[in-house]
């Protein structure tokens, strides 16, 4: 015994040594020598666990420790041996209770004291450390908070994306890092990667099991993944979270509504759909039946009923564009559905804006309408309604070109220009002769420029040649009333010039034959005063092949001609005024507001009474009441009605 006592204290005096020398492995193997001769001795298991800590084995120092406190349980230097593997280990709050242990054990050991003091300092420095590091994570994962959810309210889902998940990894706040997660959620749902939605949203639920945000992502999530049941579940979930959300009951009878559609047939949903979609309408939530009448397209594209009924839905929104492309596809799809042709019709002249070309093709649209259901009394007088707007328009129109035509041609007639930048007139600059600005202007085919320059040269009184001039210009212009004063007063200051008496004939002779089916007698007229202005070259110029011998046959010629048909064509005009005045064209210019007024109301009775005619007799037909002579005269009655309103649009 007193020699292996005499042993062991050999190997902890070497041990020891070999420990304050810094050999730390020497010292580990002299202990660990002097514990094979006595395994119980505490302080050479205490010395191995400090030699051990020493070289930063701090797992085999922990085990030494806990061997010293199994064998002597209340000694001080166990507690501080086992408090620096644990320190060493990073469990620096479990160190530190064990090093208070041991002071207490043994409170005037200085060493523990100081390491109870160092490892306090340096625990309170790492706590302010992590908590600085946690609030410029947490400002920082904010940021890429807000700036994601202003990527996805914007459409870039990709960078969106990037900021939820950059500020996943800094954000340490659970209730916040599910808000984030959420929202992942909403952003992978968008890109249709359904599976990574679900997951987002599985982990939120995980994180804030009581938040109803995440089941409403879990159920979208599945929702889209077509699992209805499992989708309904999710939102049942969120409605027990949040029993007074009443947007989660619409989407969960919504859910259900899909999957009875997912096991039905593409006709009965889409009729469903037509049911709900008309229900909606009557109710007033248009963008609701919109979504019915929508899918029931989805399920039954070549149904015009739905297309005509989202034609109704977008035209009581004012969403008129919607409704001509809705209406169009109806008519398509169905050519003889009138309520198409209508409500195309009706939505043309909504955008028209008073332009007469765009109600000209909505008339159009309402007698197409008519013709495929004649019983409809209101398509016609629609169309007569538009035609009286039109009629207003056309004369307002030709007013204002008339009074343009009358303003150019007096500040023609005294040498004034348009400038057109200012949109005002001014005096003409003239840097050379007016006669030869005018000429100039002549050769560029500027006949407007060059009447502008010859009536400045006319300011100083009536000049043959001058006039001359500017008549041809008039003559180019089409302005033949202006063109024949010119000829007229060349020729009174000429009269035996033969240029400007052809020129005044054939002035005349444009005229007459551009008011021959407007004025006949008029026309008449003209040719008369055309004939004897040729007559009166022919006498003047009497040369054997005079071109006033030519020009007066065939103006002769064409009188005859126009005799002959004279009375036909003041037939045909009244005729045409006639049919024009049943079908509610007349004339407004001039008219009082009272005048209109009483026109308007005869022709709206006179309209109603056709209808009425029109309408009777045709159910007599269907009925079979009529004798086969009474049905063509029926038959004959309603045709033609229509095309009397239908002639000036086809």
């Amino acid at each position: 015994m007193a020699d292996a006592a005499t042993m062991v204290e050999g190997f902890k005096k070497d041990g020891n040594a070999a420990f304050l020398a810094g050999r730390y492995e020497e010292a580990v193997a002299l202990f660990s020598m002097g514990l094979e001769v006595a395994p119980e001795n505490e302080v050479l298991w205490s010395n191995r666990s400090g030699a051990y800590a020493r070289q930063g084995k701090y797992t085999q120092a922990l085990e030494d420790a806990e061997t010293v406190l199994k064998l002597k349980p209340d000694w001080a230097r166990g507690f501080s041996r086992k408090a620096a593997a644990l320190e060493g280990l990073g469990k620096e709050e479990e160190a530190l209770e064990l090093y208070n242990k041991s002071l207490r054990l043994d409170p005037n050991n200085k060493a523990v004291g100081n390491s109870v003091e160092a490892l306090t300092i340096k625990m309170q420095q790492r706590k302010a450390d992590i908590l600085e590091a946690n609030e410029e994570s947490a400002i920082k994962a904010r940021d890429l908070q807000a700036q994601g959810n202003e990527a996805k309210k914007v459409g870039d889902l990709a960078k969106a994306l990037q900021c939820y998940t950059e500020a996943i990894a800094l954000q340490k706040n659970t209730e916040k890092r599910a808000v984030l997660y959420s929202n992942r959620s909403a952003v992978y749902l968008l890109k249709d990667e359904h599976e990574k939605a679900l997951e987002d949203a599985h982990t939120c639920v995980e994180m804030r099991p009581d938040w109803s945000k995440g089941y409403t992502r879990r159920g979208a999530a599945l929702w889209a993944m077509k699992k209805h049941v499992q989708a309904r579940a999710a939102y049942s979930e969120a409605l027990l979270y949040d029993p007074t959300n009443d947007e989660i009951r619409q989407i969960i009878l919504r859910v259900e509504e899909e999957a009875t559609f997912a096991s039905a047939s593409p006709e009965l949903i889409a009729q469903e759909c037509k049911n709900k979609g008309n229900d909606e309408l009557k109710k007033g939530n248009l963008e609701k039946a919109v979504e019915y009448y929508t899918k029931g397209i989805e399920h039954q594209p070549k149904n015009h009923l739905l297309y005509s009924n989202r034609a109704a839905a977008y035209s009581m929104m004012g969403q008129f564009s919607k409704v001509i492309e809705d209406a169009t596809q109806a008519i398509q799809i169905e050519p003889n559905f009138a309520k198409a042709y209508a409500r195309k019709a009706q939505a043309i002249a909504a955008l028209a804006n008073g332009d007469a070309k765009r109600l000209k093709g909505a008339i159009k649209l309402y007698l197409e309408a008519s013709e495929k259901d004649a019983s409809n009394e209101e398509y016609i007088s629609k169309a007569l309604e538009l035609e009286e707007v039109v009629q207003k328009k056309e004369a307002e129109e030709e007013e204002r070109r008339r009074e343009r035509e009358e303003n150019e041609d007096n500040n023609l007639l005294m040498g004034l220009v348009v400038v057109e930048d200012k949109k005002q007139t001014q005096q003409m600059v003239l840097v050379e002769e007016p006669e030869v600005l005018g000429d100039r202007r002549f050769e560029l085919e500027d006949y407007k420029g060059a009447i502008g320059y010859y009536s400045q040269a006319l300011k100083d009184g009536k000049v043959y040649h001058l006039l001359m001039k500017r008549g041809l210009c008039w003559t180019k212009g089409r302005r033949y009333q202006r063109a024949l004063t010119d000829f007229s007063d060349a020729h009174d200051l000429n009269p035996t010039d033969l240029e400007s008496i052809w020129q005044k004939g054939d002035t005349l002779i444009k005229m007459a034959g551009g008011e021959a089916d407007k004025d006949p007698n008029k026309s008449s007229t003209l040719f008369c005063q055309a004939i004897e202005a040729f007559k009166e070259g022919r006498r003047i110029d009497t040369a054997e092949n005079s071109r006033f011998e030519d020009a007066l046959r065939h103006a002769l010629n064409e009188q005859t001609a126009f005799e002959m048909t004279k009375e036909d064509r003041i037939k045909v005009l009244e005729r045409t005024k006639a049919k024009a005045q049943r079908t509610g064209k007349m004339d407004w210019k001039g008219m009082s507001e009272e005048e209109r007024k009483r026109r308007t109301d005869d022709m709206k009775r006179k309209a109603e009474k056709a209808l009425f005619e029109d309408s009777y007799l045709q159910k007599q037909m269907r009925r079979g009441n009529l004798k086969d002579v009474g049905l063509a005269q029926a038959k004959k009655k309603s045709k033609k009605f229509h095309s009397g309103v239908a002639h000036k649009y086809t």
